[in-house]
């Protein structure tokens, strides 16, 4: 193995490093912080702390968002080598759809893409917290938010009128959809 050394004023702050040292290593998580990659490091995150915190399926959301957007720009990167502006350059690449539009103009909504900011920022701040790097380096990285105005195509007053009129002899649809026109509701949430 690789020699680690670690010095305190006290010797009950060495004999803690120590001990927390020995758990890592028999755990299989202590970390050679010089060579750890952003993906190395996330998986080891989202293997040793996500899981433990959250249910199945925010983990399997988290590593699907890691997957699809920061593993392919940043995966390779050591942890120790990035920089706010890298994290910022690299924004606009992950979340430009197929088609090739900037992420500001693309399909991803803002909720997706701030899950994601606020999801590797957990990760950089465990970092912190490790002694991998000194400081997060996400934590002035500026995420834009997106112009586009979702437009709702609604039912005029014209064709409410007339899926009433078709529903008007069938009691369970006729209560369904005038209850869902009265209130405004999609199908999903009735």
């Amino acid at each position: 193995g690789k020699r680690i050394s670690f010095t305190a004023k006290k010797r009950r702050e060495v004999l803690d490093w120590l001990s927390e040292v020995r758990i890592e290593s028999k755990y299989g998580t202590l970390i050679d912080s010089n060579d750890i990659t952003v993906k190395e490091f996330a998986e080891l995150w989202l293997a040793n702390v996500v899981e433990k915190s959250v249910s199945p399926q925010s983990l399997y959301k988290t590593q699907n968002l890691f997957e699809n957007h920061l593993y392919p720009y940043l995966g390779s990167v050591k942890v120790q080598d990035l920089t706010t502006r890298m994290i910022q350059d690299a924004y606009p690449e992950m979340f430009k759809n197929k088609g090739g539009k900037k992420y500001k103009n693309c399909n991803y909504s803002d909720g997706t893409i701030r899950i994601f900011s606020n999801e590797f920022k957990a990760l950089l701040k465990y970092a912190v917290s490790q002694k991998v790097i000194k400081t997060n380096p996400h934590e002035g990285v500026a995420i834009k938010k997106n112009k586009n105005i979702k437009v709702v195509d609604a039912y005029t007053e014209d064709e409410q009128r007339k899926i009433v009129q078709y529903t008007r002899n069938k009691t369970d649809a006729n209560c369904v959809f005038y209850f869902l026109l009265a209130t405004g509701m999609r199908m999903g949430e009735a």
